[in-house]
């Protein structure tokens, strides 16, 4: 017997009951289409299958309202419950699933958690950016310094060895100068009469000073002459 027949047919009663439950099912049938626009859109959430869960749990009770339209006007009572079986076999699983959910859910961070995390991670990318630019102005300097202590020491080594350059050629001529004197002296006292005049034989180092002269003027001795010379006076 149809429910029409419960309702005694009567015009506001039927009518009231057939939209509300076409509005009830037309708003079932939109929810899924939604979720599954927004699964679609969003791929990076966690937990799709509990929307696809939603989805067949909500179009199932949308169907229950379609065949409460149905019956109004038509018996079908088998298959009304057959389709409200399906649904309490959509709805069962879907509530157990979403309780065992419920702590991942709620272990997801907020947006507003999200936002600050995000403020955090700017402040500390903006602090780390300072400090490199910091960091490469320290090296700027550094490298600054090192170039004008290189260039100084490079200038004083140059000195130094200009400096150096000219000791060995003043000591040189020294050298030089001396074995002259000496060399004249010795040729003086070598002279007939120099005996005469008060002055000494001579020493037994006078050949060797006389040879380094003759050699020191024809220039075939250079630094090692000047370097043996040294070490036999030491």
């Amino acid at each position: 017997m149809p429910h029409g027949h419960c309702y005694l047919w009567t015009p506001g009663v039927v009518w009231l009951h057939v939209v509300s439950d076409g509005l009830i099912a037309l708003a079932y049938y939109s929810i899924p289409i939604t979720l599954a626009w927004f699964v679609r859109r969003r791929k990076d959430i966690d937990f799709r299958w509990m929307f696809v869960c939603f989805a067949v749990f909500i179009l199932a009770c949308g169907t229950t309202h379609l065949m409460e339209i149905w019956n109004v006007w038509h018996g079908s009572y088998w298959l009304s419950g057959t389709i409200k079986a399906l649904t309490a076999a959509a709805s069962v699983p879907t509530a157990i699933l979403l309780t065992r959910l419920m702590p991942q859910a709620l272990a997801l961070p907020s947006p507003a958690a999200l936002a600050q995390v995000n403020a955090a991670l700017e402040e500390e990318i903006r602090t780390r950016r300072q400090a490199q630019k910091d960091l490469n102005q320290l090296n700027a300097e550094l490298e600054r310094r090192v170039a004008e202590r290189t260039g100084d020491l490079n200038t004083a080594n140059a000195e130094l060895t200009r400096q150096i350059a000219e000791r060995r050629q003043t000591e040189e001529a020294l050298r030089a100068s001396e074995l002259d004197f000496r060399a004249s002296f010795y040729s003086f006292r070598r002279r007939p009469g120099a005996g005469r005049a008060g002055i000494g034989p001579l020493s037994s180092r006078e050949p060797q000073i006389l040879h380094d002269h003759r050699l020191l003027r024809e220039g075939t001795a250079g630094h090692d002459f000047l370097r043996s010379h040294s070490s036999r006076r030491s």
